[in-house]
């Protein structure tokens, strides 16, 4: 049975480590095919099972109908670019946050993606665990930097690690990230039953020199060429939203807030309403500069929250203080 393939992305263009990688992963799929192996996953109607030759569990097959969503999962991964450089140069297979791999396939009337098979604890939602610091501020990066409203706790899985008691966090669910709506909802990071406190306090920890150095290293129409080199030229409904919230993310972080400051920011937990992102955006009218002129406004009001902050902790510090006798 030959199968003519539509893929994303091109794999001629990434580094040989990767291509090989997600060929692997299409191979398998393919196999399947041929031999009716493809099995219903777990209880997920849309989500199939792909065997390798020694019949695990390899890659999930996720039937997405609605190409652009589909894509967008596939951008997530080639964006999560590694620590040690760009995806297009980087011959590690995983990135930053841990995104699995994910490639994106037409065929027939099927379409969808693969995504690798992550051997996990359970998701965040079922499973006990302690994550460090610069694990959770993995997570925030990529939820911040690319819109995502779903990050709840049934799509972050938990992996053990044999020689240590911290956890490795793995973010999944990525197809409707890069979202035109500038108030995201759901961070599980962010909030837990219904407190305004984070669920892990490590969280609101300062970030790390590499955690820095990701964050400024970070360049959107770096971005825009490369997905355009992978396949995929990308409209304004990708790239408008991509660009805020990267700016978002960078400004905010340079400027020394924390995850969660940055997360209600992105939520619209911000009191007063101009601090918000929502706010930052609509109070921009539309035109030719329109991303351009939201990124200024964001860089002064966060400059303006910086300010606020500042003060108000200074005059809670001087209301702490003893009095003298």
């Amino acid at each position: 049975m030959d199968i003519e393939m539509e893929i994303f992305p091109r794999l001629s263009v990434l580094p040989d480590t990767v291509s090989e990688y997600l060929q692997d992963m299409i191979n398998c799929y393919v196999e399947n095919l041929k031999c009716e192996k493809l099995k219903e996953f777990m209880q997920y109607r849309n989500i199939d099972s792909v065997f390798d030759s020694n019949g695990n569990v390899k890659c999930l097959f996720k039937r997405i109908s609605n190409e652009f969503m589909a894509r967008m999962e596939v951008a997530v991964y080639l964006l999560d670019h590694p620590s040690d450089g760009r995806r297009s140069d980087s011959k590690m297979i995983y990135g930053f946050s841990g995104v699995p791999p994910a490639v994106y396939i037409r065929h027939n009337e099927v379409s969808g993606v693969l995504v690798d098979f992550v051997q996990n604890d359970g998701a965040v939602a079922y499973a006990c665990f302690r994550a460090t610091s610069e694990e959770l501020h993995k997570i925030f990066l990529i939820d911040i930097r690319f819109g995502n409203p779903d990050r709840h706790n049934h799509n972050t899985l938990v992996r053990g690690e044999k020689e240590s008691s911290e956890a490795i966090l793995v973010p999944i669910d990525h197809e409707l990230c890069f979202s035109t709506k500038y108030t995201l909802r759901g961070f599980w990071w962010l909030v837990a039953d219904g407190t305004n406190e984070p669920k892990c306090c490590e969280v609101k920890a300062s970030f790390s020199p590499h955690v820095l150095s990701y964050v400024r290293d970070l360049d959107p129409e770096h971005d825009f060429q490369f997905l355009r080199h992978c396949g995929w030229e990308a409209g304004p409904e990708f790239s408008d939203p991509f660009t805020i919230f990267t700016s978002l993310l960078k400004k905010a972080v340079l400027l020394g807030l924390n995850a969660p400051q940055i997360g209600r920011i992105a939520a619209r937990h911000c009191k007063p309403d101009e601090f918000n992102l929502q706010n930052m955006v609509d109070s921009v009218p539309p035109g030719d500069n329109f991303v351009q002129n939201v990124c200024d406004v964001i860089d002064k009001r966060l400059q303006d929250y910086c300010a606020r902050t500042k003060a108000s902790g200074s005059q809670t510090k001087k209301q702490s203080k003893p009095k003298k006798k």
